[in-house]
């Protein structure tokens, strides 16, 4: 077993579910029940299977406490070992996206660490990937598929705000 301790992992278990309305009106996306489990369980699990503990979990205002009393009441299965810091950058209307998100919890990363989604349900195996990455002293890795099994389209029109901008860079320090 190969505990991964120099990698952290940020979890985005803070979407408002805008491309399926019809089922995240009621319940925040994070929230909606698989087999009984909150969705950004799922996320926990594959991490804690990988060998990885030390999480960042960033929520939104509507499930923010919800996933606080999940984790403290131990409503959920056992994930032992995990340390999970719970952060709310802030109310919708802020516009909060990835890279913001991502920069709002830039102090807590002490290292390497892995961006995971938190409404995904897999049992990858990070091990190999991990691994290349450490060896290879990356500066990012990605995991990408050619395929997923996806059937059928999400429930609900898809109401997606429009980006504050439309660029996209990549620096290089010499």
């Amino acid at each position: 077993m190969t505990v991964f301790t120099e990698f952290q992992a940020v979890v985005f278990a803070g979407g408002y579910g805008n491309k399926m309305t019809d089922v995240t009106n009621n319940i925040p996306k994070p929230l909606l029940p698989v087999a009984n489990v909150p969705l950004f369980w799922y996320a926990l699990n594959t991490l804690h299977r990988n060998y990885i503990y030390d999480i960042i979990l960033i929520t939104n205002e509507k499930c923010d406490e919800k996933v606080r009393e999940f984790l403290k009441n131990d409503d959920l299965p056992p994930l032992p070992g995990l340390n999970i810091e719970i952060v709310n950058p802030g109310p919708e209307n802020d516009d909060w996206g990835t890279v913001e998100a991502l920069r709002f919890v830039a102090d807590r990363i002490k290292h390497d660490f892995i961006l995971f989604s938190g409404d995904i349900v897999s049992d990858i195996n990070l091990h190999e990937m991990l691994q290349q990455h450490r060896a290879e002293d990356s500066t990012m890795t990605v995991c990408l598929t050619e395929t997923a099994i996806v059937s059928g389209s999400a429930p609900g029109p898809v109401v997606k705000k429009p980006p504050k901008c439309n660029s996209c860079s990549f620096c290089k320090q010499q």
